[in-house]
């Protein structure tokens, strides 16, 4: 099981990741920096069984984003709709109107 714990610290916000499965926080971490949430490293707080800590950096801009993109992805893979060529505000504004 994985939980995601979320700190803001003034412009920066710290994201915890604490996890019984080491695999799940390097997934997690990767996600975050495949979609571009954070570009530091991964750091741990604590890597010995039974529970594993780490957290990563970011800033509220990028964690909305984020989140934002990566519901996105969701619900296209699950309803199989796709948003094409426009900004996130335009991709909102057009699904609210349907």
């Amino acid at each position: 099981m994985q939980k995601i714990i979320v700190q803001p610290l003034g412009g920066t916000l710290l994201a915890g990741i604490e996890s019984d499965n080491v695999d799940e926080i390097s997934l997690q971490y990767n996600s975050w920096y495949n979609w571009s949430a954070t570009n530091g490293s991964l750091f741990w707080g604590k890597d010995d069984p039974p529970i594993y800590f780490a957290y990563i950096i970011s800033t509220h801009k990028k964690y909305k984003e984020y989140l934002f993109n990566v519901l996105e992805n969701r619900f296209a893979k699950k309803t199989g709709y796709e948003f094409e060529g426009k900004t996130h505000i335009e991709r909102i504004k057009k699904h609210a109107d349907e």
